[in-house]
């Protein structure tokens, strides 16, 4: 008995021990589940994506603007709507509509075989190895991110590539010798084409203020020179769509705290935009997209890609367990693997053993 009872200790000790035998059973036995709900999520999920839905919004709204009529139409936010609301900014309608011209099912495929390429270069970059990509390929939140066409897989691109070099080498960005204008582009274009995904340039403006009123100063002159071509009507209309696309009534308002707890969503808004402006060191990345979706004012499961960083630094037993749960695509499987993945990047700069040690990437 007491040879048994050693083993079991020895046992249980090891399996917390990266590159044990019961170590790597329990990362498998993990990895397995993630497999095993995200390909259940996407089956059951199939049919409410259609391929490059989500870029077919802005391309519907360039052949409205192209004819005349308003891109921005309150008819969209119906149960019946056969596409749902654009909500991009009105300079998007002049980039977008030379592709509205163009036969709509190659404009499709290449637009998600450019996010294919892009999903590939990100996780490379965070130092995924090419084993791991189909699994990550399958996790919904890339999944269906990519077969709908979502811009969100390019805005993680981006975050990643503000933070970070290849393969998994940190950036900071506030080194001197980092280019301005390259930082300046990458923080400011999340918020340009997601509203609410602000946090990065608010990081950077805490860190290099003039690199940050840089690109912010650069998208005013854009929006000013289109003004002429759009007209001011147009954003108008824009700040019309925002407004009911806050409406708690709307069903596909997706999950964010500010839509199901306001008054503690509001407040983790509030809360996020503070933290972030304290971030420093070598997991900035990291923790930025951590707060970028607990404190996001609109949330969609695409979304929860900002967590990547997190979830490559934390331990992967953590990153995994927080995968499965938001693999589940339920509001409360998600909030409950986002909050997992936020505590421990969160808890990893005093407590050193939440994070993946370097031989474990």
């Amino acid at each position: 008995m007491r040879v048994v009872s050693d083993r079991l200790r020895a046992t249980g000790g090891a399996i917390l021990v990266p590159g044990s035998r019961a170590n790597n059973l329990l990362r498998f036995g993990l990895l397995v589940i993630v497999g095993l709900v995200s390909a259940w999520a996407f089956t059951w999920n199939h049919g409410a994506y259609n391929f490059a839905r989500d870029f077919d919004i802005p391309l519907q709204a360039a052949d409205r603007w192209l004819v005349g009529t308003t891109p921005y139409v309150a008819s969209d936010f119906g149960p019946d709507a056969p596409l749902p609301p654009f909500m991009y900014p009105p300079f998007v309608l002049p980039l977008v509509a030379p592709l509205s011209l163009l036969p709509r099912m190659v404009v499709d495929v290449a637009w998600v075989a450019l996010l294919v390429v892009a999903g590939c270069w990100t996780l490379r970059t965070l130092g995924i190895r090419v084993i791991g990509w189909p699994l990550v390929f399958v996790w919904p939140p890339l999944a269906e991110a990519v077969f709908a066409g979502n811009v969100q897989v390019l805005l993680v691109g981006g975050l990643v590539a503000l933070y970070y070099r290849r393969p998994a080498v940190p950036r900071e960005v506030a080194d001197p010798r980092a280019s301005p204008g390259r930082i300046a582009l990458l923080s400011t274009v999340l918020p340009v084409i997601k509203v609410g995904q602000f946090h990065a340039w608010l990081h950077v403006l805490r860190q290099r203020p003039r690199t940050a009123l840089l690109g912010a100063a650069v998208v005013v002159a854009v929006a000013a020179a289109t003004l002429p071509l759009l007209g001011a009507s147009a954003w108008m209309e824009w700040l019309a769509q925002l407004r009911r696309a806050s409406d708690p009534a709307w069903l596909f308002g997706g999950f964010s705290l500010v839509r199901l707890l306001p008054t503690l969503g509001y407040a983790l808004v509030v809360s996020a935009c503070l933290a972030v402006l304290f971030v420093k060191g070598p997991r900035a990345g990291a923790l930025v997209g951590a707060l970028m979706i607990v404190g996001a004012p609109s949330l969609y499961l695409s979304g929860t890609l900002m967590l990547l960083p997190a979830l490559v630094t934390i331990r992967r037993e953590i990153a995994l367990v927080g995968a499965a749960l938001i693999a589940t695509s339920t509001y409360a499987g998600a909030w409950l693997g986002i909050c997992i993945v936020a505590v421990a990047i969160a808890a990893a700069e005093r407590v050193p053993g939440l994070r993946e040690p370097p031989s474990g990437a």
